[in-house]
């Protein structure tokens, strides 16, 4: 075939694969941004902005290198191994990269150790948005309080 035409084969997948990364994205952790938005939370694209980035650009290169080695089973190896990172990732983003992504963007999420009673708050990787002592603390920071 023609040096054009693997070229644009090449291309295609990778296309097709940033699309599938997109559109995973946009299943695990686009439709809770959509809600979060409508409730107007802070910072309700936090997990899926870092994640829209990563699955489109793995998804994009599993589907470059599937057309690329043009192997059947490879193919299939490199899509279950993909389909494995993004079971990972629907774990990991949430509960890894948004702490660190909140501490170096909302000014105050390093004060999240005690309240200003002097109980014990618990850490921004421990906590998750449903629990009390993190709404306590944001909505202190929130206001303008010690926490």
């Amino acid at each position: 075939m023609s040096q054009r035409f693997e070229i644009r084969k090449q291309r295609l997948g990778f296309l097709y694969g940033l699309i599938s990364g997109i559109a995973f994205s946009i299943t695990a952790w686009g439709i809770d941004a959509i809600v979060l938005a409508s409730s107007h939370v802070s910072y309700p694209w936090i997990k899926f902005l870092p994640g829209l980035i990563i699955t489109s650009l793995i998804g994009g290169l599993v589907g470059w290198a599937s057309v690329k080695i043009s192997n059947g089973l490879v193919t299939i190896i490199l899509w279950i191994v993909f389909a494995m990172i993004m079971v990972w990732l629907t774990i990991w983003v949430p509960f890894n990269s948004t702490p660190y992504l909140l501490k170096g963007i909302a000014t105050g999420f390093n004060r999240l150790d005690r309240l200003s009673d002097g109980s014990q708050c618990q850490s921004i990787s421990h906590c998750c948005h449903h629990c009390d002592c993190f709404t306590c603390c944001m909505e202190r920071i929130k206001n303008g309080l010690d926490v």
